[in-house]
């Protein structure tokens, strides 16, 4: 007999109860076992979405955890003979209002990484331009938790579990003259090391007023890039997703053709200032910002866009901006820059310094 069949003999002498689980005697000419599906039991749920009944289960020969398979012993068996699982529609708790409220958590299908669902909280909302007023046009710009706000994109309905929704709770707190008012709980900052310089209340206000992404991505030359962050570029921009720079003068544009026009007319090839250092197909040319205010303006602006806590735009007289540039037979192109102040009070050589994406 079989160790299978010495369990069931050795239960019998001793009395005790038969096991929850029903185990399956097998014999087999080539000491194989064959398996026999057992009888389906009466299901103790409702196949159209109900809970299932952990006490509807007693005295059945399966357990709640296993109450859609067949097993051998506790090894779970597939095969022909062997009664397919039944899926159980989720059963969502508690009703789901839509369109789904800033501050609010859910599982978020992330196609553009690995198109698996991640933990992600809503920043933003927006309906989807020409469509009309109901709660299901709506798009949602997303933070995924534990990973860098560069990662925060819109995303569409579709693409959230709303089976695992969970609306950020608010707390009470005094406000002045004793009133009460209702405050969001605060984000907790997954990387404590990017930001242990700064303020937690001077990074919460950065972070509400940089939250969104206003612009998409930046064709600069043969490259185009996506962008990682909020760039505060003037008010007639904010309404565009991609924008067009000159590599050489950085002038940024709405449309291609746009840009296309200012390069029949451009006669520069290489940044502005002196170049003061050259090495086979790489150079370095020295900006200063009261000079070439306009270039220096619209350095900082395309920087933003891939720097988080970069805080320089528009004062730029105070320092020089050194633009490290390729060189080929079309001209110098921009490869990345740092700048730093002519005269540091704390004795700063560094003020600021990125490398382009695309050269990363």
């Amino acid at each position: 007999m079989d160790s299978f069949g010495n369990l069931q003999d050795a239960a019998q002498q001793d009395g005790s109860a038969p096991a929850k689980r029903r185990r399956l005697a097998s014999t087999s000419a080539k000491n194989t076992p064959s398996i026999t599906p057992a009888a389906t039991p009466s299901l103790p749920y409702d196949l159209d979405g109900g809970d299932i009944k952990p006490e509807a289960l007693e005295g059945t020969p399966f357990d709640v955890a296993d109450s859609i398979g067949v097993h051998v012993g506790d090894v779970a068996v597939k095969g022909e003979d062997v009664p397919q699982p039944i899926l159980l529609t989720p059963v969502i708790k508690a009703e789901v209002k839509l369109p789904l409220e800033p501050g609010t958590r859910v599982e978020c299908k992330w196609v553009s990484h690995d198109d698996a669902y991640h933990a992600v909280r809503i920043i933003e909302k927006r309906r989807l331009p020409g469509m009309e007023e109901d709660p299901r046009n709506y798009e949602y710009y997303v933070h995924y938790v534990g990973y860098n706000r560069r990662m925060d994109e819109w995303v569409a309905l579709e693409q959230l579990d709303l089976s695992t929704v969970v609306v950020e709770e608010t707390v009470e707190v005094d406000g002045p003259g004793g009133r009460k008012k209702k405050k969001v709980a605060a984000e907790e900052h997954e990387s404590d090391s990017e930001h242990g310089d700064f303020d937690p209340n001077a990074l919460r206000e950065h972070e509400e007023f940089t939250k969104v992404k206003n612009i998409e991505c930046i064709e600069l030359g043969r490259y185009v890039m996506d962008t990682w962050y909020f760039s505060p570029f003037p008010p007639e921009y904010k309404d565009c997703k991609k924008l067009y720079f000159c590599e050489f003068s950085l002038q940024f544009f709405k449309r291609r053709s746009q840009m296309l026009r200012h390069l029949a007319k451009c006669r520069v090839r290489h940044p502005p200032g002196d170049e003061i250092y050259r090495n086979s197909n790489v150079c370095m040319f020295e900006v200063d910002g009261k000079k070439e205010k306009t270039y220096c303006q619209n350095l900082c602006f395309m920087a933003k866009l891939f720097l988080d806590h970069k805080t320089l735009y528009y004062d730029v007289d105070l320092f020089l901006f050194y633009i490290l540039c390729e060189i080929d037979e079309r001209g110098a192109h921009i490869v990345g820059y740092f700048s730093k102040e002519k005269c540091s009070e704390e004795g700063y050589n560094l003020a600021c310094i990125l490398t382009l994406p695309c050269y990363q």
